[in-house]
């Protein structure tokens, strides 16, 4: 027997009730990982487009839903057939024995009208009838590629130089702390002192920080950051593989955000996970620094203390920080 036919929200990966930009995001994310293929496939290319243009329009959308309906209430239907078995006793007389076929396709009858009683959504109310001169409305755009100087302004914001102070109050940079979620930064482990206060500078604002996860085997640290009301950055949903763009956000001499643009050389492996290897050199004192896909997504968390060699520059892939806790390496 054939495999039964994908629906256009399965070659998409997404459900019935997904939103636009849930459509637009998976569109984007199944074009990208089919170009990546070698060789590319064009027939799943062309199924993946077709499947985004439809669902991304509202018209063709409800037109299309409507059809799935259909075949499931037609194939919930047909599972429906057969009639129970009449059975007589040994000592009951058979005198008005009743057809069995008649009775079949009457039980059937009832069966399939309770079914759609039942189970049949309410009908939607017409749909008002749209003007021939009106153009339909165009379907949404994918997300935009954003370059260098649009990412330096996305994560201005949300990015800065991590500073500890110890009891005399000298002032010792760390590296960088990236927002992640409301409240909350990322940066690297190594280099925090035991004891010391930690300070994140974000624009004009000095914001006290204290470790919540110190995870040494990842060396990826989670701050609880007080005051911090900066959008979080976007995470890309994939890792990074060999040869895509990158972006990174660090900290020049002077401590200002500043950004490189590189590739990533190659995927190797370490002792806790994977490592993206960069072609971009980063700072010793941007440890923590953000590395963003070409959507301006964060793909990876540079650090500059790591056991793939001297001259190879490394960034964890942010991915990692989902088997976060607390843990000695």
């Amino acid at each position: 027997m054939a495999p039964p036919k994908k629906t256009l929200y399965q070659i998409l990966g997404v459900a019935r009730d997904a939103t636009p930009t849930d459509i637009g995001l998976a569109h984007e994310m199944r074009m990208s990982d089919l170009q990546h293929r070698t060789p590319p496939d064009p027939s799943t290319l062309a199924l993946v487009q077709q499947a985004f243009e439809i669902l991304s329009n509202p018209k063709r959308r409800d037109a299309y839903d409507s059809q799935l309906l259909t075949a499931s209430e037609k194939a919930a239907a047909e599972q429906q057939g057969g009639a129970p078995d009449l059975e007589i006793g040994e000592d009951e007389e058979p005198a008005k024995k009743l057809p069995i076929v008649p009775i079949a396709a009457v039980a059937v009858v009832v069966i399939v009208a309770l079914f759609f009683v039942l189970r049949s959504p309410a009908p939607k109310p017409p749909e008002p009838v749209a003007d021939a001169s009106t153009p339909a409305a165009p379907p949404p755009p994918p997300p935009k590629m954003r370059n260098a100087a649009e990412m330096l302004a996305d994560a201005t914001p949300s990015a800065g130089p991590l500073m500890a102070y110890s009891m005399s109050g000298a002032a010792t940079p760390i590296g960088m702390a990236l927002a992640i979620d409301q409240g909350a930064m990322i940066t690297t482990c190594h280099g925090i002192p035991a004891g010391g206060k930690m300070v994140v500078r974000v624009g004009k604002e000095q914001l006290p920080a204290d470790l919540t996860i110190t995870d040494e085997a990842l060396d990826l640290c989670r701050l609880s950051v007080a005051g911090l009301t900066a959008p979080p950055l976007r995470l890309a949903a994939d890792e990074a593989r060999a040869g895509d763009k990158v972006v990174a956000v660090a900290l020049d001499a002077n401590g200002a955000l500043v950004t490189a643009e590189g590739t990533i050389k190659a995927v190797r492996r370490g002792k806790s996970g994977n490592l993206l290897e960069l072609s971009t050199p980063i700072g010793a004192n941007a440890s923590g620094a953000g590395l963003f896909d070409q959507y301006g997504k964060l793909v990876g968390i540079a650090t500059v203390r790591h056991d793939q060699g001297t001259g190879v520059h490394i960034a964890i892939p942010a991915t990692a920080m989902a088997q976060m806790r607390s843990r000695t390496k």
